[in-house]
């Protein structure tokens, strides 16, 4: 992590495998890191799954409300920003 501090992907693993352990507070932040650095404004492709990873971090540490807020701020427009409510047509 040293070498790679911007690695947004990295952040999302390191999460994870503290979620694994069991160590909630270290891969809440790790997972958050990962979203801040990979903003959807700036990668509308890659950039939701790293909130899809923040929302699995919540839930391996027993958070089970905090994805649903997410994917609610997702759904009014976190992720879509100003295309949400739009037709695609």
């Amino acid at each position: 992590m040293r070498e790679r501090p911007e690695d947004e992907l990295l952040h999302g693993q390191v999460a994870v495998a503290y979620a694994n352990l069991g160590r909630k507070e270290e891969a809440v932040r790790e997972a958050w890191q990962a979203v801040t650095l990979l903003p959807v404004r700036r990668d509308a492709v890659a950039a939701p799954a790293a909130l899809r990873n923040l929302a699995e971090v919540y839930v391996r540490v027993g958070e089970f409300e905090a994805p649903i807020d997410q994917l609610g701020g997702a759904r009014s427009g976190f992720v879509l920003g100003p295309l949400a409510g739009q037709s695609p047509l």
